[in-house]
């Protein structure tokens, strides 16, 4: 082919692809030097950018502070609450990256390429059967071509990219698996914006202006001085003055004159400085834009309390925007492009480790705990200043600092706490035994419904990581083995240890809890002063009761779960299948939420009712009582037997044989006195 005919077949590709390809037409000439005639810069170069941070100092400087800071920081998926998962499929993903790239590596890549090309593609690449994401890879922008959803072009969506890489063919991407980060560039909607892009005027002034000052130390630009002589002199005679004299003074080589012989000092008139000024601009210039105090690049006043405030002020300023709009886009692509984060879970940075930030901490913290002390709602408080720590059981209401009693129970002045630990007469008079039983049985409904909530979190995290698991590499060895065979597989590769020891947090947690928000009732009642502590024997009693009950509720899900794969094994369902379920038989995660659906409620208003209880009577005994009044058939509780044992007394022991009637059971214990 000749060559003027191949120059015209690349033209007409050129004017093809910016026909079909909308981001090329942002490419454009913009100046050329009259000296030269090359181009000084092109709009978005990749690599001329990636030469500037290559080989200019402050530019490098500024880029590396950013991205050195940034890249180390786990990246992890939380909870609604903000809470970190301990286990789920993008934590792997996030921990593992591809097997060649180290995490910290594999963000380096990816801030370097958002600062230097204005977006930052990252590739993700799934397994055979496309149902997780196995690697991570960064793609460098200048490499990538992107092509519209020519449906929607005034509604702009990328419908595929293709990367020309190493190989000799490119790789076609679809939408879903490129998370494409960028700067938003007013002049081209599909392509982002580079940061370093503003300093091309300022970086070439200072280059011009190093190069000025090396010419004048290395080569003499302008001579310090002029000899002149009257008499003509040879070049020979001249070369050999010029270097007697450079030898002699340690100077630049200075200009020959044949002229009267006569030594004529030059000095710096304030228009040859200018370089100087201009490369302090630079400086500040490179600085400013990147968003790095003067301190942290190296040349402000470096005293401790500065470097503190710049070190605050660059993470506040610079890097936690950076952090916000990587998890953001994060958390919207695996949350719609490509769904698999589950609702109300989002992408998060773990900054716990920053310094800076935990100063900010602080300082927050202080402020919360003072209005806390006033009695605002713990999450009220947490809501109002964005703490991220998220609702707490019995956190709505507010607490006096004097015992942390719930500001709405309480009705008289304490007496002042005793300096020792030990139990002192309350003056005060006695409530009666009725408001007692309905004190406790409002405490448990209180504490029952924030039970409830973590409950049904509970189990819809776990029918989640259940299918998430079934879709693993792992579970699909086993499953392929038990459909040949015909055999049960093993649950311990859906539901974990981890799993049950999460569940057995949660009633645990909420078992210490309704001991010590009923703790100051049963005070009252008894007319004593005891400091809570889960140690007492009252609470470990309540305690030890909790592990009964999450093996109780892990094996009601394992003999579900167990039914369901025994099933499948039967009809030889694909993995699909065992998560979908058919018109007979429900799937994995359908099965999970059925099992527990509507039955939350019971679950807290039971457990509970049992702990309150036993701690009740533990309480009662210690304190010398015989005998409890019943109160039940309360609060959605209209049993015949509960409506006959309503208002009996009962000894402590036939109590502690019928701590409820059945599930639900709202019975409360009020303590009677002994006569006499």
């Amino acid at each position: 082919m000749k060559f003027v005919e191949a120059i015209k077949q690349r033209v007409a590709a050129i004017r093809k692809a910016s026909k079909y390809l909308p981001h090329l037409h942002g490419i454009e000439h913009v100046f050329s030097s009259a000296r030269t005639g090359d181009s000084l810069y092109e709009i978005d170069n990749y690599m001329e950018f990636a030469g500037i941070y290559n080989s200019y100092v402050w530019v490098r400087k500024a880029v590396n502070v950013i991205v050195e800071s940034l890249a180390p920081l786990p990246v992890r998926v939380v909870d609604s609450n903000g809470k970190p998962l301990k286990s789920h499929p993008l934590n792997d993903l996030f921990g593992y990256i591809n097997d060649t790239t180290t995490p910290s590596q594999h963000w380096q890549q990816y801030f370097i390429h958002l600062i230097l090309g204005g977006e930052n593609p990252v590739e993700l690449v799934t397994n055979k059967a496309k149902t997780s994401v196995v690697e991570m890879w960064n793609r460098r922008p200048d490499r990538l071509w992107i092509l519209p959803d020519y449906a929607r072009l005034n509604y702009p969506r990328i419908a595929e990219f293709v990367f020309y890489g190493q190989d000799a063919d490119p790789i076609r991407v679809p939408a879903s698996h490129m998370v494409f980060d960028r700067f938003y560039n007013p002049r081209n909607v599909w392509r982002g914006i580079t940061v370093i892009g503003a300093l091309r005027t300022g970086v070439k002034l200072d280059v011009a202006g190093q190069r000025w000052n090396e010419s004048i130390v290395t080569t003499g630009a302008k001579p310090e001085f002029a000899v002149t002589t009257k008499k003509f002199l040879t070049d020979g005679e001249k070369e050999r003055l010029e270097q007697q004299i450079m030898d002699k003074h340690g100077t630049g080589r200075p200009l020959m004159l044949d002229d009267e012989t006569t030594v004529v000092p030059y000095s710096w008139a304030p228009k040859d400085m200018e370089w100087v000024e201009q490369r302090r601009f630079a400086r500040d210039e490179i600085g400013g834009l990147f968003g790095i105090p003067d301190e942290i690049m190296g040349y402000g006043k470096d005293t401790y309390d500065n470097l503190k405030m710049a070190e605050r002020l660059l993470w506040r300023v610079t890097l936690k925007p950076y952090i916000g709009r990587r998890d953001s886009v994060y958390t919207k692509h695996f949350t719609y492009t490509m769904p698999l984060l589950n609702k109300g879970e989002r992408i998060e940075t773990d900054v716990s480790d920053v310094s800076a930030l935990q100063q900010d901490d602080d300082a927050l913290l202080e402020r919360a705990t003072k209005f806390f002390n006033m009695g605002v709602p713990f999450n009220t408080v947490d809501q109002s200043l964005s703490l991220g720590i998220g609702a707490i059981p019995g956190g709505d209401v507010g607490y006096l600092p004097s015992n942390l009693i719930p500001a709405d129970e309480m009705s008289a002045p304490l007496p002042t706490p005793q300096t020792k630990a030990v139990e002192t007469l309350v003056k005060a008079k006695k409530p009666s035994a009725a408001r007692t039983g309905r004190a406790l049985q409002k405490i448990r409904k209180r504490v029952a419904a924030d039970m409830e909530t973590a409950i049904e979190g509970y189990f819809e995290e776990l029918a989640n990581n259940v299918v998430a698991r079934a879709r693993a590499n792992k579970f699909a060895r086993v499953w392929h083995k038990a459909i040949t065979k015909k055999a049960v597989p093993d649950l311990d590769v859906l539901i974990t240890d981890d799993d049950v020891t999460k569940l057995g947090d949660i009633v645990g947690s909420f078992y210490l809890q309704i001991c010590e928000a009923s703790w100051e009732t049963w005070n009252k009642a008894l007319g004593v002063t005891v400091e809570f502590d889960a140690d007492n024997a009252a609470v470990v009693a309540a305690l030890d009761q909790a592990g009964e009950q999450v093996r109780m509720i892990d094996e009601t899900t394992k003999t579900a779960l167990q039914a369901l794969l025994k099933y499948a094994t039967e009809q030889g369902w694909t993995i699909s299948q065992l998560i979908k379920g058919d018109e007979n038989q429900p799937g994995i995660k359908a099965l999970i939420q059925e099992t527990y659906k509507n039955r939350a409620r019971t679950i807290a208003r039971t457990e509970l009712g049992t702990a309150q209880n036993i701690c009740t009577l533990a309480r009662y005994k210690d304190a010398g009582i015989k005998e409890v009044e019943v109160f039940d058939n309360g609060q959605d509780d209209p049993d015949s037997a509960c409506r006959i044992a309503n208002g009996q007394k009962w000894s402590l022991k036939d109590a502690q044989k019928k701590l409820l009637e059945h599930p639900n059971c709202t019975r409360a214990f009020a303590p009677v006195e002994p006569k006499g």
